[in-house]
């Protein structure tokens, strides 16, 4: 059969509501406004959905569960009703996988591994147990390792904890940690055994307070040369004097197949009730010498010995292979047995199996391997339903209901289809949700040892099965998903919905993802979700394995009523989601069928024919390059960790010396703190000055285009074009959504950081997954604003067209109206973009901090770092120190007094925050508000519109940012300072990349034949880039200086030719920039090219002279033009000369000696004289750098 293709995008269902849409108002309360959503009175919500199927590759984690491993996989649940999975691992490690609400990943993988005595080189989980006790879970974990020249040792721990809410909080997972497990080792006071399973049993007889402990846990062990296999008690009580005793049944046993708790007991009121086991085990008999034998041992209190053994008949089911314990409603166990077919022992009379009226058990011509039970109490009327889920020889899992029959002692009755529920099954395990009111269970496949969540739905009884994806060492799966897209709208504007609207969800018990978000739905207890800022829900949903699949039901707010989406229900009752049936999914194709929910697809347009796009397996072509880019980059880090972990094992062992420069360490603490509060200063800078860049292009927008309220048209209802609802189809599509999370950069640091951590364990790097995800969000934003650009341009056009052909008369206006429409288009998309690249620039400052400050472990490196300098390694703290000693080796001539008064304290905590910062621009409307708040005085009477004192603190954005208990400044003059400190600081740090970059290009004129490299190509740009950033920042602070400061002092003020000044040297220093980088990137690009393509040419040799002559004409021009622009931009400060500011002086100075550095690198190199103007005037801007740096300090931290 052909493969399934889709070759279009699902056409949407739209449905009309009556549900009021609503609108953003504002709530005035005592505590103060607050924003709400009310209701508009004539415009509804109108509901789009829209479907699509892929198939999406998964990494799978391999697991040790194997073909009739009957104790490696578990489950029990939290405090919520949530499953927690237990699994040995393929590393012989324990992990608990639990499902968090609001999570980036559906389920969480923490390993619990408890952690050896003595020292070892791996430990291995060997057996396993939970046990759940009202709110309590108790945990017992058998271990082995092998000591150093030591024989290998089986060892038990135990732990107990009250069932864990683990929950999201600021994006980490909180409530339940791996720490939470106080695990306690339990000494074998009978010798090391080999423990092939455990098992935690409650104690009948404990109280609470009594001393006892809640539960006993029993350890089977195998036949070695100096034991046979048998069976021990173990009291996990730390007073026990021998916790270890073995249990005395009368009978040899070669191996021990499966062990099972029993409470054995009447069914009378008061009857007393005696922990024991049920044994599956090979052991002698009369008739054989090894044989499949089935026991049920009662054991005395101290569970020593068994003075009950009795045998159980196994000849219905030929010879067992697994034995189940089902606790029932009369506080005792029933037993199960396995084998050819099921065989169920009633509790009072536990010897002879329940037989049907055939005489025989259930299913007899199927093999099982594994059975499960658990039994439910119903009420009214009152029921004892069963559930035996049981694995057959063929890897089919099966069911069997039952039901007791009350009036006659509990004898059950069973009933089964015959058919299995799933397939490829290899394990099972199986609890009761109290919460849901359903059975849950955990399978893995035997194919790929993926495990997957089944439960099933109470009211459908249908099973929905989930796979658990974790991350792990795995191999890539195929998984067919469906990708919804739900978008609520206003049906009168087409606008959407306000971010935040309440959504409640409720379908069958299924695990989405919801928003990115992981989410368990349910039909008992809906889901509340609120829409993004698109106003949508985007869900992704596991596609089932069998016909069908599950409703989502969507219920709207409708007041104060409930109310949900349909239009043609008075109670606006409907269900939303694919009612797709797929036919042969495992044969390699599938047919589909849809039926729409409340209108008629109507015919397509010419446009809609006209771009039906083919996707094939999206979200499987993605998820692939995501693993190669991945993999790829691991296989790179992991070649390369061998010997780079040999390599420092040897530096380890060799440097081991301790030296300290005390005072160069104090002042790369300073120099730390002042980079650091200098970036919370830009990313302040940036963020104050976005709402005044929105501000500047909203008073363009009205200059331009006229007053925005005049020319938006009515909020009137309107037929949709065809444009329109191709534009909106292909922003709402699932398939652009998917495409959107291409992100290539975040894969490849994923692989690096993932490579790293399982090469070394114990190495630790700065994550920088933080910054590329800051520089990967503004893809989606910018391709919707292109979309939606190039739809309302293609919708301008059209839609004018077709008037103009109508109404030739009015064909002058419709044209000059649709050139308007679209110049006005045109303008919005460039607004969306330079905010969304602030947007951008701003989350990349705010990440880059803690990349700078997080600390680095390089075993053999960082640990001889932190012995010699006495700090952490990390890039901040390496680039400072390296500062601090560069300073030290310029300022020798300053006395030691002197630069303990600048560098001896730290600055005060909050420095940066407390710098008083105020917008560079200040849009017409705020003015015109402002203005008409101060004429208010003295109108009404309250206190803010009266009082001068209040209106000035409500208008005055600086006095917010000020600290509790900060006291005024003494007079105007500190006043005066304060208002210039941001160019002091600005000024320093052009200065500081100046010189940097001065360097780099002094050092490229003295080797013009060699190629110093893309990178440090790229830092040279980047440093100058960031020169004239911050020069440039300090020259606007002046040039937009309000005439309020004129009052303080007329020096701070620019004039014309100190404006012209400023920018005629930005201008140059661009010039400048622009031509050593075009120069650098064509030599490289130009060098790799002839190494790779050698020239054979004789006068190669001479167009390479000519070209090195061009090149150092060039670099000369652009070194000279940076620096002599450098000089112009610090010169021309407002006050740089009449006050002086000596910073600026000296930055002037800087700029003029390394200009003639520049030239006299280029030109005069190669003689004596050359050399020595090179060097000095090198030396004169760096001091003369250093200088500006120590001014500008010495005035800020006066003021700090």
């Amino acid at each position: 059969m052909a493969p399934m293709k889709q070759t279009q995008l699902a056409e949407p269902t739209i449905l009309n509501t009556h549900v009021p849409f609503p609108v953003v108002d504002i709530k005035a309360s005592e505590e103060g406004d607050s924003v709400v959503l009310g209701k508009h009175e004539t415009d509804t919500i109108v509901v789009e959905s829209a479907s699509e199927l892929v198939t999406s590759s998964i990494t799978t984690s391999l697991f040790r569960t194997r073909k009739g491993d009957n104790s490696s996989l578990d489950i029990v649940h939290d405090a919520n009703g949530r499953p927690m999975v237990f699994s040995v691992g393929s590393d012989g490690r324990l992990f608990c996988i639990f499902h968090v609400e609001k999570a980036s990943r559906p389920w969480q993988l923490l390993d619990i591994t408890p952690v050896a005595e003595t020292k070892t080189t791996s430990v291995t989980v060997t057996a396993f147990d939970v046990l759940e006790v009202k709110q309590d879970l108790h945990f017992a974990v058998s271990i082995r390792y092998t000591p150093e020249e030591s024989e290998e040792i089986h060892q038990i721990f135990w732990a107990s904890i009250k069932q864990p809410n683990a929950q999201i909080d600021d994006g980490k997972v909180t409530g339940f940690a791996a720490s939470d497990l106080k695990w306690e080792p339990i000494q074998n006071n009978l010798g090391s055994r080999v423990i092939t399973k455990v098992m935690n049993a409650v104690n009948p007889g404990a109280q609470p307070g009594s001393g006892s402990p809640a539960f006993t846990i029993f350890a089977a062990t195998k036949t070695t040369e100096t034991h046979f296999a048998s069976t021990y008690a173990i009291n996990p009580s730390p007073s026990a004097p021998a916790p270890w005793t073995a249990i005395s049944f009368g009978a040899q046993s070669y191996s021990i197949v499966d062990m099972q708790p029993v409470i054995v007991g009447g069914a009378t009121k008061g009857a007393k009730k005696r922990a024991g086991l049920a044994l599956l085990h090979d052991a002698p008999t009369q008739k054989a010498d090894n044989a499949r034998r089935c026991h049920v041992l009662t054991l005395n209190d101290v569970h020593d010995e068994a003075f009950g053994l009795m045998p159980l008949n196994t000849d219905k089911v030929g010879n067992p292979s697994a034995i189940w314990t089902s606790f029932n409603s009369w506080g005792s166990h029933d037993v199960l047995v396995a084998g050819n077919g099921i065989a169920f022992h009633q509790f009072q009379n536990l010897n002879d199996p329940c037989l049907d009226s055939k005489d025989g058990v259930i299913l007899p011509h199927i093999a099982f391997r594994q059975v499960t039970c658990k039994e439910t109490m119903l009420a009214n009327p009152r029921r004892y339903i069963l559930s035996i889920l049981a694995v057959s020889e063929d890897d089919e899992l099966y069911l069997i209901e039952g039901d007791r029959d009350a009036a006659n002692f509990g004898l059950p009755t069973f009933k089964c289809s015959g058919l299995p529920i799933r397939t490829d099954v290899a394990q099972i395990a199986c609890h009761y949700n109290k919460q849901i009111d359903a059975m849950e269970v955990i399978y893995t496949t035997k194919r790929d040892n993926q495990i997957s969540h089944l439960a099933r739905d109470t009211e459908t009884g249908v099973w929905m099965s989930t796979s658990l994806q974790v991350p792990g060492p795995g191999t890539l799966a195929k998984e067919k998903q469906y990708v919804t897209t739900i978008t609520l709208s206003s049906k009168a504007t087409g606008s959407p919905i306000p971010e935040g609207y309440p959504v409640s969800l409720k379908s069958e018990p299924v695990f989405v993802k919801i928003n990115d978000l992981a989410y368990r739905l349910n039909r008992t207890r809906p889901t509340v979700v609120k829409t993004n800022a698109a106003g949508q829900i985007d869900i992704v949903t596991a596609a089932p394995d069998h016909l069908g699949i599950s409703s989502l039901e969507v219920t709207l707010k409708k007041g104060t009523k409930d109310s949900t989406v349909d239009d043609d229900k008075d109670d606006d009752s409907s269900s939303i989601g694919s009612e797709t049936t797929l036919v042969e999914w495992d044969g390699g194709a599938a047919q589909t069928g849809e039926k729409s929910a409340s209108v008629q697809a109507k015919d397509k347009s010419w446009i809609e024919k006209a771009v039906d796009v083919a996707i094939e397996l999206t979200g499987d072509a993605l998820e692939f390059l995501r693993m190669v880019v991945k993999q790829t980059v691991k296989f790179v880090v992991k070649v390369g960790a061998k010997v780079l972990r040999f390599y420092l094992t040897i530096q380890g062992k060799i440097l081991s010396f301790v030296v300290k420069h005390t005072a160069a360490l104090v002042r790369s603490v300073k120099l730390k703190g002042v980079t650091l509060g200098s970036l919370t200063i830009l990313e302040r800078f940036l963020t104050i000055n976005r709402s005044s860049l929105e501000g500047l292009f909203t008073d363009a927008e009205e200059l331009i285009f006229g007053s925005v309220e005049q020319f938006r048209e009515p909020d009137t209802p309107r037929q949709e074009t065809a444009i329109e609802r191709f534009v909106k189809r292909i922003l709402n599509s699932p398939i652009v959504k998917l495409i959107l999370k291409f992100n290539p950069l975040k894969w490849i640091l994923e692989g690096i950081s993932e490579g790293i951590s399982e090469s070394f364990s114990d190495f630790r790097l700065p994550d920088i997954k933080p910054l590329a995800e800051a520089i990967g969000m503004t893809a989606d934003a910018l391709l919707e604003v292109f979309l939606t650009a190039f739809g309302q341009i293609i919708d301008t056009i059209a839609t004018s067209g077709t008037e103009a052909l109508l109404n030739p008369k009015e064909m002058l206006r419709i044209i000059v109206s649709a050139v308007k429409k679209a110049f006005r288009t045109l303008f919005h998309a460039t607004r969306d973009t330079v905010l969304i690249a602030v947007d951008c620039i701003i989350r990349m400052v705010h990440a880059i901090p803690a990349l700078l400050a997080e600390p680095w472990t390089i075993p053999g490196l960082t640990d001889v770092w932190k012995d010699w300098i006495g700090q952490e390694f990390s890039l901040i703290n390496f680039a400072t120190y390296g500062s601090a000693i560069l300073l030290d080796l310029m300022t020798i001539a300053v006395p030691d007094k002197q630069k303990t008064a600048v560098f001896g304290t730290p600055f005060r905590q909050g420095w940066a925050e407390s710098l008083r910062m105020e917008p560079m621009y200040t849009s017409f409307r705020e003015r015109a508000d402002q203005a008409a708040l101060a004429a208010r005085y003295p109108g009404p009477s309250r206190p803010e519109d009266t009082s001068p004192i209040v209106m000035m603190v409500m208008t005055d954005y600086g006095t917010m940012q000020k600290e509790v208990g900060e006291k005024p400044p003494a007079g105007a003059e500190e006043a005066k300072e304060d208002d210039s400190s941001f160019g002091d600081w600005m000024s320093m740090v052009g200065g500081i990349f100046k010189l940097i970059t001065n360097g780099i290009i002094v050092y490229q004129a003295g080797v013009p034949g060699q190629a110093i490299g893309g990178k440090l190509i790229a830092f040279k740009i980047v440093a100058a880039v960031v020169a004239l950033a911050a020069m440039a920042g300090e020259g606007v602070s002046y040039i937009t200086s309000s005439g309020e400061k004129a009052n303080k002092d007329p020096k701070d003020v620019a004039n014309l030719g100190q404006n012209i000044g400023m920018s005629a040297g930005l201008c140059v220093a661009i010039v400048g920039v622009g031509v050593e980088a075009f120069m650098d990137i064509t030599k490289e690009l130009t060098d790799t090219e002839l190494k790779n393509h050698p020239d054979p040419n004789p006068f190669f040799q001479m167009d390479k002279e000519r070209e090195q002559r061009q090149n150092k004409v060039a670099h000369c021009v652009g070194g000279t033009a940076f620096n002599l622009g450098a000089a112009a931009m610090a010169g021309c400060v407002p006050g740089c000369w009449t006050k002086p500011r000596w910073g600026n002086i000296f930055q002037t100075g800087a700029g003029v000696g390394g200009a003639v550095a520049v030239v006299a690198a280029n030109y005069f190199d190669e003689t004596k004289e050359g050399k020595i103007v090179k060097w000095t005037m090198l030396v004169a801007d760096s001091g003369l750098t250093v200088a500006s740096m120590y001014t500008g300090m010495s005035f800020c931290f006066a003021l700090t």
